[in-house]
């Protein structure tokens, strides 16, 4: 049986680094990011937003978007905020 990678949680990537956590720059992320000591105001902008699967694979907002729907992933259209092409953590938990 081959299973279907499906988005576990949120994260933000700089390079090599990826940043995990429920929502995109919570408590959890801010915490991880300090012991980098890798963030102020202007850090954050290098920062891509998006998602890993239950592998560690990393996905931008609109990649993830398109493997939530193929996949079939449960997903909440009217929580999830944007311009419907771009998965935002609202929308999945």
């Amino acid at each position: 049986m081959i299973t279907k990678p499906i988005i576990v949680c949120a994260a933000i990537k700089h390079n090599d680094h990826i940043i995990t956590g429920a929502r995109h720059f919570d408590m959890i992320m801010h915490a991880q990011l300090a012991v980098y000591n890798a963030f102020d105001n202007d850090e954050k902008k290098k920062w891509e937003q998006g998602f890993i699967d239950q592998w560690g694979q990393f996905y931008n907002r609109e990649h993830a978007m398109r493997l939530v729907i193929a996949s079939g992933q449960p997903f909440n259209a009217e929580r999830n905020k944007g311009n419907g092409k771009d998965l935002y953590s609202e929308g999945l938990y």
